[in-house]
């Protein structure tokens, strides 16, 4: 129970709230560092996928590079 009520908290950071709270020091702080660690995750799985769209990216480039100089190589013969 305890840690499904930690997780609630966690979903968003909110100061202001979490100061109106009668909660201890403590269990801010640990309530923080689990925000923290959400967002780290998030920060992560945001980059990865940002990176897969990039490589997406960079091989459409090339395709389409590839597929212009076969169009030029065909229209000089």
């Amino acid at each position: 129970l305890e840690e499904h009520i930690c997780e609630q908290l966690t979903d968003h950071f909110d100061v202001e709230r979490w100061n109106k709270i009668d909660l201890a020091i403590e269990l801010r702080c640990h309530l923080f560092e689990l925000f923290a660690k959400k967002q780290q995750t998030k920060f992560k799985e945001k980059q990865n996928k940002l990176n897969q769209l990039e490589d997406t990216c960079l091989k459409q480039k090339f395709e389409i590079q590839r597929l212009k100089s076969q169009l030029e190589v065909q229209q000089q013969q």
